[in-house]
């Protein structure tokens, strides 16, 4: 029954907030990891023939780290 005062719901105090899409990441976050994850595999892809995987892979570490605290800083 509606009552006096119409219906009423409950509303959450952070409505505004962001929606959490992927692993408690914003879509903004996600696009941002996910960018930095293609320039790795692209890397990959075109270094790989020429050199050792390890160097690749020692390679990509800050350029994730930077994508993280890209994503996760305001």
């Amino acid at each position: 029954m509606a009552g006096e005062y119409g219906v009423q719901a409950q509303v959450p105090g952070d409505f505004e907030a962001p929606d959490k899409v992927l692993y408690g990441l914003t879509a903004r976050q996600v696009a941002i990891v996910a960018g930095a994850g293609g320039l790795v595999w692209l890397a990959w892809r075109l270094l790989g023939p020429v050199l050792p995987p390890a160097v690749i892979g020692i390679s990509a570490l800050p350029e994730l780290g930077v994508a993280v605290v890209v994503a996760e800083g305001r």
